[in-house]
Parts: C-alpha cells; sequence; structure tokens
C-alpha cells in the first residue's frame, strides 16, 4: 500500500512538473524597451548624508549630553535589581533600550530631525547605561542582604 502511496505522489509531481515546463513556453515573453530611462529624484534620506545634519546630529547628542537626565532609570534599575537580581537588570536595561526619548526644543537654525537623531541617540545610550549601572547595583546590594542573612553570624 505505501509503494502505491508513493509512485502516485511522485507520479503526480512529475506530471504537474512536466505540464508547467510545457506550458511555460507557450506563454509570450514582452520584448524589453530599446530605450532604458533613467531618473534621479531627490529623496529625503539624502539630507542625512550632508556635512551638515552631521553636524546638527553631534549638537543634538551635546545637548542630550548636556540635558538629559537617565536618573529615574537607575532608580528604576536599582529596584528591579534588588527585586528580581540580574534578571531585573536585564529587563530594566531592555525596557531603556526601547524606550522613547522627546527632544523638547530644538534650536534655530538646525535640521530638526538630524538633531532629533542626535539627540535621541545620545539620550537612549544614557538610559540604557544607567539603568544597568543601577541594576547591577541593586543585584550587588541584594547579594549582600543574601549572604549576610545566611552566614550565620551574630553582629
Amino acid at each position: 500500500m505505501r509503494t502505491f502511496i508513493l509512485l502516485t505522489a511522485t507520479f503526480l509531481v512529475t506530471t504537474t512538473g512536466e505540464a508547467q515546463r510545457l506550458t511555460s513556453a507557450a506563454i509570450a515573453k514582452p520584448a524589453p524597451s530599446p530605450v532604458a530611462s533613467i531618473t534621479v529624484t531627490t529623496t529625503p534620506l539624502l539630507r542625512y548624508l550632508s556635512p551638515d545634519c552631521e553636524l546638527d546630529r553631534t549638537r543634538g547628542r551635546d545637548a542630550a549630553d548636556q540635558f538629559h537626565s537617565g536618573s529615574g532609570w537607575m532608580a528604576g534599575g536599582f529596584v528591579s535589581g534588588i527585586l528580581l537580581g540580574l534578571i531585573g537588570t536585564g529587563i530594566s536595561w531592555a525596557m531603556a533600550s526601547s524606550s522613547s526619548v522627546e527632544v523638547n526644543r530644538v534650536p534655530d537654525g538646525v535640521e530638526a530631525s538630524c538633531y532629533r537623531d542626535g539627540y535621541t541617540s545620545k539620550a537612549k545610550s544614557r538610559n540604557s547605561s544607567n539603568a544597568l549601572t543601577g541594576g547591577l547595583l541593586g543585584t550587588a546590594v541584594l547579594v549582600v542582604l543574601v549572604v549576610s542573612a545566611t552566614s550565620g553570624s551574630t553582629y
């Protein structure tokens, strides 16, 4: 019975493959156009390659370095490190890495999208490092508490 099913399946597969091979030659393919035209359009992404955009991105990074505080992420990482250990540290780091950052004010004379791009990249980097630092400090405190509670010393 298995042999019969295998032979039938093989016959059906080869029959449909043969039918596709025979009918593809009957389909007329359009001839390529003798004249090729190339259109060049400017896209909004080209501004990211300009030197002015890189300068505005650097200004955004500098502004985030001066004005963005990630202390809330450090406190959250510390608490999650105390409560959940390294798992809490990882969770707080992942949340900080995927957080959204708002730019409060874009100065005049800069490309807004480039400035925001630089600001958000630096702010997210600071959020992530602060969450990781706080989480590792919280985990260290948790380890010290657990070791001191189980050591049996009578201080």
